[in-house]
């Protein structure tokens, strides 16, 4: 009995840390890529403006001259390229798996006064396990994890 209680209590515990770990690295890749492509952003575009409390999506103005959204503002984080100079539609490549489901969303974007600091944006969101496209109810097997940045453009002119 007790060697049963053992294993049962075993299964769970690795099932656990399998679920926060895919919770964790699809948020540590979709915080990378926005990272990165926002330090290298020329500017921020799009009906985005300086100092709203909050925003689901952002619009960066790339070296190449495309832009590339961020959007958050369903269930599942993207990255949105456009602008392509041959008339190519838009290019949409999830962030996120559909393992997780991406809530509580905020791409804040700080403007300094005096503008002589380049642009920052505040970048938090919270993912969750998703089974069947909703969040596990069952707290023993439940994983969910917060995540923030603060990224300043470095290609700012």
């Amino acid at each position: 009995m007790i060697t049963t209680q053992m294993f049962i209590l075993n299964v769970k515990s690795q099932s656990k840390s399998e679920l926060g770990k895919e919770v964790k690295q699809n948020g540590d890749y979709a915080l990378a890529v926005i990272e990165s492509m926002l330090r290298a952003a020329v500017d921020i575009v799009g009906s985005t403006t300086c100092n709203q409390p909050s925003a689901k999506t952002l619009t960066i103005l790339n070296p190449d001259g495309l832009n590339t959204t961020f959007d958050c503002s369903s269930s599942q984080m993207a990255s949105i390229s456009s602008g392509f100079p041959d008339g190519s539609p838009d290019v949409s490549l999830p962030l996120t798996s559909s393992k997780v489901i991406v809530s509580n969303c905020n791409l804040r974007l700080v403007c300094p006064t005096p503008p002589i600091n380049p642009k920052y944006v505040f970048v938090s969101f919270k993912l969750s396990q998703s089974i069947g496209g909703q969040t596990t109810p069952l707290p023993d097997s439940y994983s969910s994890i917060d995540f923030q940045s603060t990224v300043s453009l470095r290609g700012f002119e």
